[in-house]
């Protein structure tokens, strides 16, 4: 495959709208261009921002061991960086939705790594440090009523701060799962298994 194919130009706007409807004032700007190798490729997951102003976000591939990353723009100055880089050992392919508790600790998924099982994992990045934790890591395709479903895809939170998740493969029905991981002590929790008639695979949350 020809190498310009592995280049994906996102444009992170300050507005995306019709131009008729931009109010007066605003501009569109392109803040980041990636280019697989540094800055990661295909950051399809969206964005998140913390209180401060800094926005977060990953590419599902790229980036410089190739497995994707974790990227921050600075407030104000909108300076790029990758703030966590997986190497398959800790996780890879990080997509799906992101999001910030009320300390600035950034949540998400990867869809695959973390060795031996390589089913993927849910992860935080400490505000400030930007130091990883895996806080989940034992999914599987395990077909068992308690299962807890491969290969996770997004995540939501509640005001107290526990995280909800599907996943797309395993579980009772090998359709995936909707899980949860609690505040505070991380334990997980795999609370319905999604069905090949009633519920087809979950792709977001």
């Amino acid at each position: 495959m020809r190498r310009y194919l592995y280049w994906f130009l996102v444009v992170i706007a300050v507005i995306v709208a019709h131009p008729s409807r931009v109010p007066a004032g605003y501009k569109f700007a392109t803040l980041v261009a990636f280019n697989f190798t540094n800055g990661g490729a295909y950051p399809l997951s969206g964005l998140v921002g913390d209180a401060s102003g800094n926005i977060f976000g990953t590419t599902v591939q790229g980036g410089p061991l190739g497995y994707g990353d974790v990227f921050e723009l600075a407030a104000g100055t909108h300076t790029f960086s990758n703030v966590v880089i997986f190497n398959g050992v800790n996780g890879a392919g990080p997509s799906g939705n992101l999001v910030v508790d009320g300390r600035g600790n950034v949540f998400g998924t990867t869809l695959g790594g973390y060795e031996p099982a390589n089913f993927g994992t849910v992860y935080s990045v400490a505000s400030g440090t930007h130091a990883l934790t895996t806080l989940a890591s034992s999914f599987s395709l395990a077909d068992d009523s308690n299962a807890p479903g491969a290969n996770p895809i997004g995540l939501a939170h509640d005001p107290s701060g526990n995280i909800y998740g599907p996943t797309y493969n395993g579980g009772a029905n090998g359709h995936g799962t909707f899980f949860e991981v609690t505040a505070g002590t991380h334990a997980f929790t795999s609370i319905a298994s999604f069905s090949p008639l009633l519920n087809p695979r979950p792709l977001a949350v």
